[in-house]
This record gives structure tokens, C-alpha cells and sequence, in this order.
């Protein structure tokens, strides 16, 4: 009996179903090391080209990803606009990272760029109620 689940054990490992996992993340180590680069570095040459070569589209990605994700568009503005402006945010919010504190720098930029996007949003909808016009309230 110890030999038949044994046997069924060792096939189940031969032909596991599904989809196979895919190793491509565009935010992993190599980007990590970068982030900690960019923070280090003494020169805004030196930042410059770390992030046009490292974090320019990893960034990108996250964000656009944050943004679809969570659907956090704004009214009055395209999806790039969007993106450009969460970008920049993103990067000058990006020196408070400390990455002595063994947290990811992929977590910290995540939930920058989710709490701006959401303070945005919010700030948005209060602009659109004070301006509500008192003709456009319904009367009861």
C-alpha cells in the first residue's frame, strides 16, 4: 500500500497541471540594488544614469500597473498624464526610502503611489462638490 502512494506520489510530481510560473518581474533584486544605488549616489549624472538604465521602465510599469489595478484614473486627465504625474511624485518622494530598515523599495514606491493616486482622487471630489451649482441640487 506504502509503495502504490508512493508510486502516485512520484507521478503527480512527473505531471503537474496548470500553468507554469513565470519568472518575469519587472521590480526583483537587480532593481532593489538599483534603488539603493540611486539613494547613494553623490551626483545627479550619476542618479541620472542609474535610473535611465535601471529604473526608468520598472517604475513605469508599477505605476501604470497601480493605477489599472486598483482603477484609480482621475477625471480631466488621460491615462498618461496620469502616469507622468504619479511618476514624478513618485521620484521626488523617493529619498525617504531608507533601505537600512531590510523593507523593499518595490513595497514603499507601491504605496506612494497608491495613497497619492487616492489623495488625489479624493482632493478631486471635493473640488466637484463645492462647486456644485444649487440649481443642479434636486429640489425636494
Amino acid at each position: 500500500m506504502t509503495e502504490n502512494v508512493k508510486l502516485t506520489d512520484e507521478q503527480n510530481e512527473k505531471k503537474k497541471k496548470g500553468r507554469k510560473p513565470t519568472v518575469n518581474n519587472y521590480f526583483d533584486v537587480r532593481e532593489e540594488t538599483a534603488v539603493v544605488m540611486f539613494l547613494e549616489a553623490e551626483t545627479m549624472k550619476e542618479r541620472n544614469e542609474i535610473y535611465n538604465e535601471f529604473l526608468k521602465k520598472p517604475i513605469e510599469k508599477m505605476v501604470s500597473s497601480i493605477i489599472r489595478r486598483y482603477k484609480l484614473y482621475r477625471k480631466d486627465m488621460s491615462f498618461d498624464e496620469i502616469l507622468n504625474d504619479t511618476h514624478s511624485f513618485l521620484i521626488t518622494k523617493s529619498d525617504k526610502f531608507i533601505p537600512d530598515k531590510n523593507k523593499k523599495a518595490y513595497s514603499y514606491f507601491g504605496t506612494i503611489c497608491k495613497n497619492y493616486l487616492m489623495g488625489q482622487i479624493i482632493k478631486d471630489q471635493k473640488d466637484t462638490n463645492r462647486k456644485v451649482s444649487y440649481e443642479d441640487i434636486p429640489q425636494v
